[in-house]
């Protein structure tokens, strides 16, 4: 295999006055992560960027291990895993063996080599150390975990060792050991990787308080940190906000840079688990550029081929990664210029990225891995039972680097034409929810459209029309048998999209004796009980909706504002058949009447193929959902079979809602209360708008914004900091007007920041 070649390599050893090899490790216990078992973490810097795995058994433990390319034989391991669960990797260490200098240096990939082959725990680990012959050429800091929950660094030099036990709450309070390429029993203010290793403490602190020191957060929010903790930049964050471009950032002081050859994540067992099932999720080449692919001892000698190559040859996945990581250094050749990332190729607002493609494949990857693992776990395993998942890696794999080839980062310039339904005005803010829900994604334009639009033919320009909340009845009514067959033939005979929301899934089913599209293959289902209630509602997504928003994958339970929607079915006589996405899981019956365990387990979410086009169907009101709305363009996306792009953080926040709501009498009693407050004194004021808004009326819609022409200054500040946080785009009208007025500089910095936020949320710029 023909090898990439990368001129700014050769550059590096002339012209680069600090070490590119400045590794960033971590250890963590397994009583610091979700669930139970340890972690290794190493994002690999080093002059040599081809990378590649190789499966050793000679004398000892077989072993899987990391080597450089051109290392035939495999002599220097990088990082690795052994058959006992026993794993080590390294980084090195700059302020060591700083007096009485020894020619025996640079041993630490043949010792790492020798522990994999001869180590089955910490113990042993610390024997080797022991009996290694002094000098020992080593100057660095070992991570190491076993199959026992044993998790430490081990800080070396030529002649002593020093532990720091994860384990320990004395030494590591948080169970975390972070270490990059200074060592704490070293020489003081000596090193390298000061900046990284307090930016990966803030990435940990930030995970910990989140209880998410997870391999997934380490392989996407650590190992592709585009933060500088020094200078407070989140690039990141800024990016995702600015259309694609010749953006450039000093990656220099990033976790991640130009040196950055690979990372790996070594998730270890819980004790009694079958250590062969540790678990290798191997980024093999530059980790901004390159997807993980796991592996274990258990699955024996043959190793994916993407991650491997006979001889000095490099492996596949390193050189795809590679070809990548050269068009976001294009100015690697030149001087300084290896430490200038085009942070647009990487990140961008139409969520082309590498990295964001990247995130959203590996999700899928990630899910179908927990599959597995689980059933070997549960049912036991062959060798052959990985080799054939190894197998389905590579074709996955392979398919997803030829389609993104396809999809190289570009400023959009793809339109997506929505049409929103108005039944000639009725139910204004399921419409304005609507539009302004589509808006969070920047490709989408909206439009509301009449039933005298679509018969006339001025609405054939849309990709999609969607049918919001309000009567299903009064929908179908305004479109008339004649509109209703013009709407099944645009979406099956000419490819346009269509989504239903509440009233608007009732008209894609097929229900008998009921006006209905029948597009969805859903039938509703006691619909004699339809005033059945609203509330926030509990949802789970299956492995379909998860694949399709991976933001919500690890979430078990999800919420959403419901009101009244239907109860869905699988149709008896379809010809579509519908894909679930959502199940609903609450039981809602507060009127009095209405049936138990009628709304529970049920279709929330679901999509059907019908002929040229597709429709989506929603039960509840995610669009009317702060931190929910995006599922809206998300489901535009995928019914105009366009390919989804990420959200910013601001609009996606599913962790805000934590509990189910139903609306009871008694909390009806209590919202009543809190809307005729709004009216009364300043305290009353206040604490009625918290109370709307922790009780996630479905009409603080209506009544938070207008707060913000209030007499009072703490009563408008509030307003705009409740407006922004039920994301009320359509108010940005509003804070402007008062921005106008205001004199208060508390009051004018709170709306300044509704608008700033909202805008971004609203798919502008920040």
């Amino acid at each position: 295999m023909k090898a990439v070649v990368r001129f700014s390599v050769i550059l590096f050893s002339l012209l680069i006055t600090i070490p590119s090899w400045g590794c960033t490790t971590l250890v963590v216990s397994g009583k610091a992560t979700p669930d139970g078992r340890p972690l290794l973490w190493k994002l690999r810097d080093t002059e040599v960027l081809e990378n590649k795995m190789i499966w050793i058994k000679e004398e000892g433990y077989a072993f899987i291990g990391m080597i450089n390319a051109n290392d035939e034989k495999g002599e220097n391991i990088w990082s690795g895993s052994n058959e006992k669960g026993f794993s080590i990797m390294n980084s090195a260490s700059f302020n060591v063996n700083m007096e009485g200098k020894s020619d025996k240096k640079d041993c630490e990939g043949t010792f790492m080599r020798k522990a994999l082959a001869h180590c089955a725990s910490l113990a042993e680990f610390e024997a080797l150390l022991e009996k290694e012959p002094r000098p020992m050429g080593l100057a660095a800091h070992f991570g190491v975990i076993d199959a026992q929950g044993g998790a430490a660094f081990y800080e070396v030099n030529n002649h002593t060792w020093t532990k720091f036990d994860a384990n320990d709450e004395a030494t590591a309070p948080n169970g975390y050991v972070l270490r990059t390429n200074y060592s704490l029993t070293g020489k003081e203010r000596t090193g390298y990787g000061f900046v990284r290793f307090e930016t990966a403490q803030q990435l940990l602190e930030q995970a910990r308080e989140r209880g998410k020191i997870s391999y997934q957060t380490i392989i996407q929010t650590f190992s592709r940190c585009f933060v500088n903790s020094l200078t407070q930049e989140d690039f990141r964050a800024e990016y995702e906000t600015v259309p694609f471009g010749e953006h450039y950032v000093n990656s220099g002081d990033l976790i991640t840079r130009y040196g950055s050859s690979s990372g790996m994540v070594i998730q270890g067992v819980r004790k009694g688990e079958d250590p062969l099932l540790t678990t290798l999720w191997t980024t093999i080449g530059f980790p901004n550029t390159c997807c993980v692919i796991p592996l274990w001892c258990g699955g024996g000698e043959h190793l994916p081929a993407l991650l491997t190559a006979p001889g000095t040859e490099n492996a596949p996945l390193n050189e795809k990664a590679a070809a990548l990581q050269e068009e976001c250094y294009p100015r690697a050749g030149m001087g300084s210029g290896y430490k200038y990332l085009q942070i647009g190729r990487l990140i961008n607002r139409e969520g082309n990225g590498y990295v964001q493609q990247i995130e959203a494949f590996e999700q899928a990857i990630f899910q179908q891995t927990e599959a597995e693992r689980v059933r070997w776990r549960q049912e036991g395993f062959t060798k052959e039972d990985i080799q054939r998942f190894y197998t389905l890696m590579d074709q996955k794999v392979t398919d997803f680097y030829e389609e993104m080839e396809r999809h190289k980062p570009m400023q959009a310039s793809l339109e997506i034409k929505a049409g929103v339904f108005n039944k000639n005005g009725d139910s204004p803010y399921c419409i304005t929810d609507a539009l302004e829900a589509l808006a969070i994604d920047p490709a989408i334009t909206t439009r509301v459209v009449s039933a005298a639009d679509i018969m006339s033919g001025r609405a054939d320009d849309l990709d999609l029309i969607l049918f919001p909340g309000g009567g299903g009845r009064s929908e179908t009514g305004s479109l008339g048998e004649q509109g209703m067959e013009r709407v099944v033939q645009l979406v099956t005979e000419k490819g346009m999209g269509v989504i239903g929301i509440c009233a608007g899934a009732y008209i894609l089913t097929k229900t008998p004796d009921y006006p209905s599209l029948g597009l969805s293959g859903a039938e509703a289902i006691d619909i004699a009980h339809d005033h059945r209630g609203h509330g926030l509602v509990k949802f789970s997504l299956t492995p379909q909706g998860k694949e399709l928003f991976p933001e919500l994958a690890e979430r078990e339970i999800l919420y959403s504002q419901y009101y009244e929607g239907p109860v869905l079915i699988e149709a008896t006589d379809s010809p579509w058949k519908y894909t679930e996405l959502a199940t609903m899981l609450s039981d809602v019956h507060l009127v009095e009447g209405t049936p138990e365990n009628m709304t529970n387990n049920r279709p929330f979410i679901l999509v059907t193929e019908n002929g040229a086009g597709m429709s989506a169907s929603v039960v509840g009101h995610p669009e009317s959902t702060p931190g929910m709305r995006w599922i809206i363009p998300r489901l535009a996306r995928i019914v105009t079979k366009n390919r989804p792009i990420p959200y910013h953080k601001l609009a996606v926040r599913p962790e805000i809602h934590t509990q189910e709501m139903l609306y009871t009498k008694e909390e009806a009693r209590k919202q009543r209360k809190a809307y005729y407050n709004l009216t009364g004194s300043k305290e009353e004021k206040i604490a009625a708008m918290k109370t709307i808004v922790e009780g996630n009326a479905w009409s603080a819609k209506k009544w938070i914004p207008p707060m913000i022409r209030d007499n009072d200054p703490e009563v408008r500040k509030l307003a705009a900091e409740l407006t922004l946080f039920i994301e009320r785009t359509d108010a940005i009208p509003d804070l402007e007007a008062a921005l106008q007025t205001e004199t208060s500089p508390q009051t004018k910095a709170a709306i300044e920041e509704a608008i700033q936020k909202l805008n971004i949320i609203r798919g502008g710029y920040e």
